[in-house]
């Protein structure tokens, strides 16, 4: 049996150390038909400040 993928979401975030509580605004996305195979990718990076910046 092949399989053969019908959608492919990928979510890609990125996040950040700030020492102090943030306001996070929610994310909507659009609706999506599923009529088979889906495939999910979630990823993220943590961001660091290059050497010598704070």
């Amino acid at each position: 049996m092949k399989m053969v993928r019908s959608l492919f979401l990928r979510m890609f975030m990125m996040f950040k150390w700030t020492g102090q509580p943030a306001e996070i605004l929610e994310q909507t996305f659009p609706s999506l038909e599923n009529g088979g195979f889906v495939v999910v990718e979630w990823g993220g990076i943590e961001v660091n400040e290059p050497e010598g910046r704070t």
